[in-house]
């Protein structure tokens, strides 16, 4: 009568006994005595086995703004990804609460606003009156951050394309978080993005852009640094701030405001993590999501939450309202992420109502890649996450 035997528990017992039967030898070999067991190392076949890898994603801020948000999202502990902070600020960078650190441009040359360029001085308010001035042509000022100028973040970041390099290496996806308009942040993402596409990995940029009130000039800088990084990132997440201002309440204070950018970085790098790397009701694969994304070049993100009876509908239809922070409207879009995120209790039903609700939103031809996963946020609550482009 044969025996049936699994085989991974069959090679398991195998590997065992033939350990033990080392030991065995190695004790006779000691002067335990002759002990002849009558077995011998059975000489089976055994399989190479390749377990599944989890998906590497990275999430990089990059300069004062992206290394803000890094934290915000380390605070809200945004699961299955990886943080970096970036900066040629050395002091910021040591107030980051990433895993790793990099500190970029330690050589690169600076030119202060404050300093007059063009008769290569620098001008000083001397402690007791009167001005003095004294010579600063190309002088290095390791870790003083970028000067507010883009031209030094980007240097910065090409002088030390190896140690970015090393930063991403084997990355599947890697989010670059920045806000545009200052030094570092809008100079160096650009060629963050340009090394990841070199190694072939999935390049995310998540952007802000400033607000009126911070000047023409800083306005110009970030629209200049958004059109580099859409040339060289596969896909490119903007969040309008001017429109957040335009919704502002004379109520609205300062950390409002910031804190509404904050929520909306944050849900944008937490869906494809949360696809990926939490087990759901309905699964998504790392493969379709590389398809994906390259389409929504210049992609918005929304986010709702429901409650109540009407859960479904209301989240489905605050996620939609919510895209006017990042651009606008999503209809024929070339793709969306859909993402989903409930009790038990979340039904068929349910599904089905914010799928339908979304789809009328966007355009029947557009693709989208959905899933669903449990959460505990509480009682009938249900939570609607997109992400969408064109």
């Amino acid at each position: 009568m044969g025996v049936l035997y699994d085989r991974r528990s069959f090679l398991k017992g195998s590997l065992a006994l033939c350990a033990g039967l080392t030991t065995l030898g190695g004790l006779r070999r000691s002067g335990w005595g002759s002990m002849d067991t009558g077995w011998s190392r059975p000489s089976l076949p055994i399989e190479k086995v390749i377990l599944p890898r989890a998906v590497d994603i990275r999430v990089v801020g990059v300069g004062g703004a992206g290394c803000t948000s890094v934290e915000g999202m380390i605070r809200a502990c945004i699961h299955g990804v990886n943080f970096i902070a970036i900066h040629t600020d050395e002091g910021a960078l040591s107030r980051s609460s990433a895993g790793k650190h990099l500190l970029i441009g330690t050589d690169t040359p600076r030119n202060c606003h404050s300093c007059t360029a063009m008769r290569g001085e620098w001008a000083v308010q001397h402690p007791y009156g009167g001005i003095y001035s004294a010579p600063y042509s190309n002088k290095r000022a390791p870790g003083c951050g970028a000067c507010d100028d883009p031209r030094v973040g980007r240097k910065a970041a090409e002088d030390d394309v190896a140690a970015l390099a090393a930063t991403i290496i084997g990355a599947d996806i890697v989010f670059i978080v920045a806000g545009l308009g200052d030094g570092t942040g809008t100079g160096a993402a650009p060629v963050i993005a340009r090394i990841a596409r070199d190694m072939s990995i999935l390049s995310v940029g998540l952007v802000s852009l400033p607000f009126r009130f911070e000047g023409e000039a800083r306005t110009i800088r970030a629209q200049e640094g958004l059109s580099e990084l859409e040339t060289v990132a596969d896909s490119v997440i903007t969040i309008q701030t001017p429109s957040i201002l335009a919704k502002a309440t004379p109520e609205t204070t300062i950390e409002d405001a910031f804190r509404v950018i904050d929520d909306a970085m944050r849900h944008a790098v937490a869906v494809i993590p949360d696809i990926l790397t939490i087990p759901g009701f309905v699964a998504v694969d790392y493969h379709d999501v590389r398809a994906l994304v390259p389409k929504m070049r210049r992609a918005t993100v929304g986010y709702g939450v429901g409650h109540g009876t009407h859960r479904a509908r209301d989240a489905a239809h605050a996620s939609i309202v919510s895209l006017l922070l990042t651009g606008g409207s999503i209809r024929d879009a070339a793709g969306m992420i859909l993402h989903i995120r409930g009790d038990f209790h979340f039904s068929m039903d349910e599904l089905a109502s914010i799928i339908d609700t979304v789809t009328s939103a966007v355009g029947a031809d557009t693709p989208i890649l959905y899933s669903a996963i449990p959460a505990d946020f509480g009682p009938d609550i249900l939570q609607v996450s997109l992400m969408a482009g064109r």
